[in-house]
């Protein structure tokens, strides 16, 4: 399957300032820089702004062991999925990333995977006007455990379905 990319980020105290993303099959190239905007192929890009969780479409990403964590994000697919109007994952998370700040996708959700696979899209998704945060709500750094990126109103719908638990199973 032809989803793949290559993606470089330049972190400064943990935190991405430069971000690039290729995909080059497509030729396609999305930048960012902290403070300048997010282009792909030297176009301006931003976030899609849907507020009707019903008519995005998500990506999400599983992480490599399936664990517990694995099962709890499991648990999240399944409050979200219903909601959405689809829900997809590719298996490359940094294309997903740029493909949310392009607005392509209207946002994504994951557990578990490297630093490597997130800094470029971080600052991508900034610049384009979305929200990263882990699923608490708290700053994506390098010991991140939990993703999510969207724009503010399917960030904070997002956040709320993948928290909430049943009172039997807290987290």
């Amino acid at each position: 399957m032809p989803y793949f990319c290559i993606s470089v980020a330049l972190t400064y105290q943990d935190k991405p300032i430069v971000g690039a993303i290729y995909q080059p099959l497509l030729e396609d190239f999305f930048y960012a820089q902290r403070g300048g905007g997010a282009t792909l192929n030297g176009v301006q890009v931003r976030v899609r702004e849907q507020h009707d969780l019903s008519r995005t479409v998500m990506a999400v990403g599983f992480p490599y062991a399936k664990n517990k964590q694995f099962m709890e994000l499991v648990e999240g697919v399944q409050r979200i999925l219903p909601e959405t109007h689809a829900l997809r994952y590719f298996g490359a998370v940094a294309l997903d990333l740029a493909y949310v700040a392009a607005g392509s996708l209207d946002g994504a959700f994951f557990e578990g995977l490297g630093w490597w696979d997130v800094a470029a899209g971080i600052v991508l998704i900034e610049e384009a006007g979305g929200i990263v945060t882990d699923f608490t709500g708290r700053q994506v750094g390098p010991d991140y455990v939990s993703f999510v990126a969207a724009n503010e109103p399917m960030h904070e719908k997002l956040t709320h379905l993948l928290t909430v638990r049943p009172a039997s199973s807290p987290r």
